[in-house]
């Protein structure tokens, strides 16, 4: 990434060995796509994950602190970004597209050659919270006009399956344009996904997320109604999972029944941040709940700091460590 592109990147190396963590912050100097920030010890990493809120974390494996890879699952779980493990032995528990390891011993040259690989590799799609995903049902067209109505408009974009019959769709999204300042948009097979645009799922049509290149898109297609929806929440969410983790926030707004807590299962497990909303805000009170039941959601807030929620994530903004 040249300088003058759109954000350089932050990475956060947490080593005791001062003069590597020297050679690989020369080495992610101007020029490189990335920022280097480095810690000593864990509790100086979790310092600097709070405050700075890095992309990529690389740490030593056998650090005091992460002890049977304590550190890292609890990161996982309340912040979900990529690692890459400086390790002297396999490390077990621990699989998983999140985290990558590098076997030591190996000298200082050739351990920031192969770090710079791992990280290019995670550059397409690590550009922070880059996508959020929305899920609806009864009540989900007055909600979603809400959240949108409370977004930053120049925020990531945002991809919405609402279920809703075919010839009402169209009359939505150009609603949700005209009393937003957003720019939304019914669904085209093959659009890109953008910041600052909406994009609604047609009705009686699957809308799905696929990356390309360094972009995603959305495929539309009629294949069988899932829980009686077509579109239906399940599927744009499991495609997000495959194909957007870990760089969407995932949300599930009102809704009659079950559709969408599955997909964002998927989406959590992945590594993207989920919200759900509470009950006292939601119309019928079924997606979120099976949701909240599937232990699918990372947090659950009401529609009223929803877009507040969505944009602290979606921007890297706020902390989710919540350690002792």
């Amino acid at each position: 990434m040249s300088s003058g592109d759109r954000k350089t990147r932050l990475v956060l190396v947490a080593d005791r060995g001062a003069e590597f963590r020297q050679t690989v912050g020369r080495a992610l100097g101007p020029g490189s796509g990335w920022k280097c920030e480095t810690a000593a010890t864990i509790r100086e990493a979790r310092d600097k994950i709070v405050l700075l809120r890095p992309e990529v974390l690389v740490l030593e494996a056998e650090m005091p602190g992460n002890e049977n890879g304590e550190f890292v699952k609890r990161l996982l779980q309340y912040y979900p970004m990529p690692v890459i493990l400086l390790a002297r032995q396999p490390v077990a528990g621990l699989s998983g597209t999140e985290v990558a390891v590098l076997l030591r011993p190996i000298d200082d040259t050739r351990a920031v050659q192969e770090l710079g690989q791992l990280l290019s590799q995670r550059t397409a799609k690590q550009a922070s919270y880059r996508m959020v995903a929305i899920g609806a049902s009864t009540g989900g067209t007055e909600a979603i006009e809400q959240v949108l109505m409370a977004l930053p408009a120049d925020g990531p974009g945002v991809v919405i399956a609402q279920h809703i019959p075919r010839q009402f769709s169209g009359t939505f999204a150009a609603r949700l344009n005209r009393v937003t300042h957003w720019e939304v948009r019914e669904a085209l097979d093959g659009v890109t996904v953008r910041d600052g645009m909406a994009l609604v799922a047609p009705g009686d049509r699957h809308m799905q997320v696929v990356l390309d290149g360094d972009r995603w898109r959305v495929r539309l297609d009629n294949g069988p109604k899932i829980w009686h929806q077509r579109p239906a929440v399940d599927v744009l969410f499991e495609s997000v999972a495959e194909q957007a983790a870990p760089c969407a926030v995932g949300v599930l707004l009102t809704g009659m029944g079950e559709d969408g807590a599955a997909g964002l299962r998927k989406m959590r497990d992945a590594g993207c941040w989920t919200i759900a909303q509470d009950e006292a805000s939601c119309v019928v009170f079924g997606m979120p709940r099976a949701a909240v039941e599937a232990e699918a959601a990372c947090e659950v807030v009401s529609l009223q700091r929803m877009a507040a929620a969505i944009d602290a994530q979606a921007r890297g903004v706020g902390s989710n460590l919540a350690w002792k």
